[in-house]
């Protein structure tokens, strides 16, 4: 059992201390003295334990620093703790870009001199220390209140913010040094209202601008330049106060530029803060990926299967699984399945296009109950809407009873930049089974289409290796899977798919997909196998396209774009 055990008090603190010397400064959240009566936070039930706890000092904390540097680690905890090192980090989940041991820690203030001062750029950081905290052990020092930048603890790498459960402020300082610079007005941060823009659209930029002297700072000029050249100007008026910031905003009319990374960058009296975005000229068309969450014994999923098919119908730019998870198993279920429920499904029927979220804090999985078929098409339309900067192919062939799967992809040279994680998926997927057991809501239904069959990649995909081309990037990946006999091989498909990595912090599998591609399976010929018997339930056309309702002779034909034969 996991408890959390700590010490609080109803004082607030938020401090910078001021050491010996003008151009010294601790800075963090804390007391240079420990508080009287502390009782230090510990983790029981979970024997020996990897910690670490650290404290965030956000741009508008560090700006004023810049060019400063930090000499020195401070962190106040019990003996006992083992292995400790200190950090300095960009982000929680980055790698440390400052690392340092600590051979021996004692009660109270520990001070660690750093081998290679950190120079401040006057961006973000996380400052920590990381131990191992033995069974029983209570070794964590904190205090009072704290508040959404003073208490960040994580057991392995399972980071959280420990204020939210009652933790206070960790002892934890930085010691920086140096000449702080003589300035008016900074702008603390730039953000662009998307990161890709088609060519000569419009980009929307919004920031912060913060006061950094004595006196009252009447009005300011902010100039934005692309790529080093001024594009726009602007004016603000009025006064803004000593330490205080104020937020601004302004559209811009990008000019024709190149395709690919550019750089925004917003300055106030020579000082300058910024952003890269991308632009692009042309895009590949998208094949959505759609995955559906449903069960043999689900009363509900019959109507929702009749209106997605009605959706569908005349699509080709829509490739339909179903995985058989969320609600109660049958005997389609794969155990693989069950990691995507965590994509927000919460029974069945639901289902996620592109594994996108199109309602902002909404999960990607949804469900269609009370839409109509209008609607879920409006859905659909916009999902393939989106731009798509990755074009995969996929190629089939079976030989001995084990299919090979050739897939390719070529994408946009910055899809490197922006989709560095990006992990390619590939399903098995067969139509026209037919099932043991009943569908609950439809009697009638025994005959089912885009039958997950495998997972013939880990859930969470496969890294393709990509190599430069010219301004394209390209991947090749042979993939091998063994056919079981119940399958009808004229009857598979697959479905392959390239995926962003999730969003820190999301919970997701993984993140949006970037495109997809669907390929029938072949034989080693490369052409695909006939079906032996041609259902009886369906319109025919003969392959001299006279149309037969119901075939009477012998015969080839042709059945929803497939040929079967009647012998």
């Amino acid at each position: 059992m996991l408890r959390l055990r700590f010490y609080s008090t109803l004082l607030v603190l938020w401090c910078m201390l001021h050491a010996a010397g003008a151009q010294q400064f601790f800075i963090g959240y804390c007391d240079d003295e420990l508080a009287s009566g502390l009782h230090p936070v510990g983790l029981q039930g979970l024997g020996d334990t990897r910690i670490s706890a650290a404290i965030h000092m956000p741009r508008t904390r560090m700006v004023r620093y810049e060019d400063m540097t930090i000499t020195r680690l401070r962190f106040a905890v019990r003996s006992g703790l083992k292995n400790v090192s200190v950090w300095i980090r960009t982000s929680l989940t980055s790698s440390s870009v400052v690392v340092q041991s600590v051979p021996e820690v004692s009660d109270g203030w520990n001070e660690v001199e750093l081998r290679s001062p950190f120079t401040i750029d006057g961006n973000e950081l996380y400052i920590g220390y990381t131990a191992t905290q033995p069974e029983g052990y209570e070794g964590i020092l904190a205090y009072g209140e704290g508040s959404h930048l003073t208490s960040w603890l994580a057991v392995g790498n399972e980071w959280a913010d420990y204020h939210e459960m009652g933790l206070g402020i960790l002892y934890i300082q930085a010691a920086i040094e140096g000449t702080m610079k003589e300035r008016e007005a900074v702008v603390l941060s730039v953000e662009t209202d998307r990161t890709l823009y088609a060519d000569g659209s419009q980009l929307a930029v919004s920031g912060e601008v913060e006061n950094l002297s004595a006196s009252p700072l009447e009005g300011y000029t902010l100039s934005y330049a692309i790529d080093g050249k001024e594009v726009a100007v602007q004016t603000a008026g009025g006064l803004l106060p000593p330490d205080a910031t104020e937020s601004f905003s302004h559209v811009i009319d990008l000019p024709p530029l190149s395709e690919g990374r550019h750089e925004l960058a917003v300055s106030i009296a020579g000082e300058q803060r910024g952003a890269d975005f991308y632009v692009y000229a042309s895009s590949y068309p998208r094949m959505v990926l759609l995955e559906h969450f449903t069960s043999l014994n689900c009363v509900n999923c019959p109507p929702v299967d009749h209106l997605i098919e009605q959706v569908v119908e005349g699509r080709q730019n829509i490739a339909w699984v179903t995985h058989r998870v969320g609600y109660r198993d049958d005997e389609f279920t794969l155990e693989d399945s069950r990691q995507l429920t965590r994509f927000g499904v919460a029974g069945n029927p639901y289902i996620m296009l592109d594994r996108t979220s199109f309602t902002d804090g909404e999960p990607p999985a949804f469900t269609l109950g009370g839409y109509d078929a209008e609607q879920v098409g409006y859905m659909f339309d916009y999902a393939a809407s989106m731009p798509s900067f990755v074009r995969l192919q996929a190629a089939t062939s079976v030989a001995g009873g084990r299919l090979t799967i050739d897939v390719t992809g070529e994408a946009k040279v910055f899809v490197g930049d922006l989709y560095p994680r990006a992990t390619l998926h590939v399903y098995l997927v067969e139509d026209e089974v037919e099932a043991e057991g009943t569908q609950a809501g439809d009697a009638n239904k025994k005959v089912h289409d885009n039958i997950l069959r495998r997972f013939v990649t880990p859930v969470r995909g496969q890294l393709p290796t990509w190599t430069a081309d010219g301004d394209q990037l390209t991947f090749s990946i042979s993939l091998q899977s063994e056919l079981a006999e119940e399958w009808a091989t004229d009857h598979l498909r697959v479905v392959a798919f390239l995926v962003d990595q999730a969003p820190a912090g999301s919970g997701y599998p993984t993140g949006h997909v970037l495109n997809t591609v669907e390929a029938r399976v072949s034989d080693a010929s490369g052409v695909r196998p006939l079906v032996t018997t041609c259902p009886s339930d369906a319109s025919w056309t003969a392959v001299d396209g006279r149309h037969v309702v119901i075939p009477r002779s012998k015969g080839l034909y042709i059945h929803n774009g497939r040929k079967c034969i009647i012998k």
